[in-house]
């Protein structure tokens, strides 16, 4: 199994079926289903940039959460960013469009579980994160099947941000 497969496994088992799930467990498990994307990503990524595993390793690494977060709030509006949107047609693909999406949800989700220590979570809304995170995984595995180019410029985007000329 894969480690992002692993994550959202992980991050349900946290969310706990039967039991009254504790608030750390909860957070927990919201941190994991957005990981879960995050490390899709990058390793979706890593791939396309390296052959090696050894090399790959330092690619992956590579990927910044900010840089990611950017890219996917211009893409969440239908837009590749510069320098990309000339590699990709005008009207991106939906599924690309929620995959962004998701991750600025999951990101921004993970961000109060880990640092705002005050609302409480709840088992349902967690579990709608954890299949919104399991959506985009299904998302991805689409988009890159039926428009690769497009899911290639995305990754190279998400690495690499603005930090390209023309």
């Amino acid at each position: 199994m894969s480690y992002h497969a692993d994550l959202i496994d992980q991050a349900r088992f946290l969310a706990g079926r039967g039991r009254k799930p504790k608030q750390a467990d909860l957070r927990r498990a919201v941190s994991a289903a957005y990981y879960a994307l995050f490390h899709l990503l990058a390793e979706a990524g890593a791939k396309r940039v390296a052959r090696r595993g050894s090399t790959r390793t330092i690619v992956r690494r590579a990927f910044v959460h900010g840089i990611m977060r950017n890219v996917c709030e211009q893409v969440s509006r239908h837009k590749m960013p510069r320098p990309w949107h000339r590699r990709t047609a005008s009207s991106l693909p939906p599924d690309l469009v929620a995959v962004a999406s998701a991750f600025i949800e999951l990101q921004e989700a993970r961000h109060e579980a880990d640092y705002n220590l005050a609302p409480t979570f709840y088992r349902s809304s967690v579990n709608d994160l954890i299949e919104q995170a399991d959506r985009a995984v299904k998302d991805w595995k689409k988009l890159k099947e039926s428009h690769p180019d497009t899911a290639e410029v995305f990754l190279l985007a998400l690495l690499l941000g603005d930090r390209v000329r023309r």
